[in-house]
């Protein structure tokens, strides 16, 4: 476990995403990724990532991960 906001300001973010089960689950997955990596404030290393989280009732869930480089403009 590393704690990334003891020596600075790095926080890692999650954003929950519902599509429609019609969805392409890897079409999905790369969108998010491109739109992650296209933010400024989003950092490069750690990576952004993409989790599929579950098959909701009416849904397909995901979330979207990204680490940030000022925990202050979360």
């Amino acid at each position: 476990m590393k704690n990334w906001t003891f020596r600075n300001n790095v926080c890692r973010i999650s954003i929950s995403i519902s599509v429609a089960y019609a969805s392409d689950a890897r079409q999905v997955q790369a969108a998010l990724l491109a739109v992650a990596q296209k933010n400024g404030e989003v950092l490069t290393a750690p990576a952004p990532s993409v989790a599929l989280d579950e098959f909701a009732a009416s849904s397909i869930n995901f979330t979207l991960y990204a680490f940030i480089g000022d925990i202050s403009r979360k």
